[in-house]
């Protein structure tokens, strides 16, 4: 079952029921929680595909004041019919300018959920999807992700979607290294929001038994620790991890110490620590975690965003040349820090793959170009992920590999090396 492929996102498509939901005249949607009863509304696409969607519901209580840099808890009970019928504010990113709904707050521990109108034929439920944005741990939200496709590819297919934000940045992933302090707060909102799914979302006809949770970037190494960490591994079933994982560097925050030595720049992003993390490694929780259904995906030129290309003029990326390549691999990739006294070694390695293996005779800058994507790709995201899947077959998970080679117009115009 687990092995059906949506095209570009891969899905699980089972049938089910949603016979707690009641429809009245003005369009209106009504659904109860454990915490209270909320309202939504029905919507029909372009398609003429309906879904019945309910946006804003609170899964924590609002991380403010006292509750600032905190892990969450469950929100207030209420009374009330609360009205969940518009996206609440996003989570404050680390540049407000990244983000595309430029309504944001320290209040913003809010879900939505787009689910299909028409009664199961399944008495368990229909599978849930949860998604989790990505945006390096420092930007990203779920608005952008809006309603109209979760209703025409996922709810047409019987499939409930969750969209799920959590705090960023310095909200989310400060750390002073100390038990008071040891960060990770955005990985703990998105076990509360996974917490509130297992225990709601048979209101809304899902089954809690078969949650497939889905990330991308920062969101599929999420997913990935999500999978390991002992405090969230039981909450689902599933899992799809898209250009990321937990072993990732973007993944893996140095203490905030060090980053002091960056006085325009602080990383921010999980670290390991004795609480989500239960004081053990990536690769020590993949043995004892039980191992789940995974898809792995990755793009081709994963790292073409990264290679400070985007924006250069046509002038200076027709002289991009293999002395670019040789400078960046000598000043950034490998260093003695890291690699020990062979660091030369190594280097004059990635030299003589990335830019002389299987050249043509006259390379262009467009060759060169594509190299230096691929070599970004390989040192942020690749290898990382493929080192993680071998891991993890090894320990007995079931493992689906595709890869996403499309380049869509607006993705050529703006990326160098998809031009090539």
């Amino acid at each position: 079952m687990f092995k059906q492929i949506f095209t570009g996102v891969i899905l699980i498509i089972i049938l089910t029921t949603i016979a707690s939901q009641k429809l009245n005249k003005d369009n209106s949607i009504f659904a109860e929680t454990i915490y209270g009863p909320i309202e939504g509304f029905r919507h029909k696409t372009r398609n003429g595909i309906e879904s019945n969607v309910f946006l804003g519901i609170p899964y924590a209580k609002p991380p403010i004041k006292d509750l600032r840099f905190e892990p969450p808890i469950p929100p207030q009970k209420w009374n009330e019919t609360l009205q969940t019928k518009k996206f609440q504010s996003s989570c404050i990113p680390y540049n407000w300018e990244s983000i595309q709904n430029k309504d944001f707050s320290e209040d913003c521990l809010y879900l939505n959920i787009i689910a299909p109108t028409n009664s199961s034929k399944n008495a368990e439920g229909y599978p849930v999807l949860v998604y989790i944005h990505g945006g390096g741990f420092v930007f990203g939200d779920v608005v952008k992700c809006g309603f109209d496709k979760a209703t025409d590819n996922f709810a047409k297919r019987g499939l409930i979607t969750v969209t799920v934000p959590y705090r960023l940045g310095l909200y989310g992933f400060m750390s002073l290294g100390t038990a008071e302090d040891p960060g990770n707060i955005g990985l703990w909102d998105q076990i509360a929001a996974l917490k509130f799914i297992k225990d709601n979302i048979k209101y809304f006809g899902g089954n809690p038994n078969n949650i497939i949770v889905w990330g991308e970037s920062a969101g599929s190494a999420s997913v990935d620790l999500l999978s390991l960490s002992p405090h969230s591994r039981d909450l689902f079933q599933k899992v799809i991890q898209g250009s990321g994982c937990g072993i990732n560097e973007f993944a893996n925050s140095q203490p905030f110490i060090p980053d002091k030595a960056y006085p325009n720049y602080i990383g921010f992003g999980p670290r390991y620590d004795k609480n989500f993390f239960d004081g053990k490694t990536v690769e020590q929780l993949i043995k004892e975690a039980p191992p789940k259904p995974l898809i792995v995906g990755l793009m081709t030129l994963e790292g073409a965003a990264f290679t400070g290309l985007p924006g250069l003029s046509p002038e200076d990326l027709a002289k991009f040349s293999a002395k670019n390549i040789t400078k960046a691999i000598r000043k950034s990739f490998a260093p003695e820090s890291i690699v020990g006294p062979e660091f030369e070694e190594i280097q004059r390695d990635l030299i003589n793959y990335f830019v002389y293996q299987n050249a043509p005779e006259k390379p262009v800058s467009d060759f060169y170009i594509k190299r230096y994507a691929d070599l970004w790709s390989d040192f942020l995201i690749n290898q990382e992920v493929f080192n993680e899947i071998d891991l993890k077959v090894k320990n007995g998970w079931p493992v689906y590999f595709y890869l996403w080679n499309h380049m869509s117009s607006p993705v050529q115009a703006t990326l160098p090396a998809a031009k090539v």
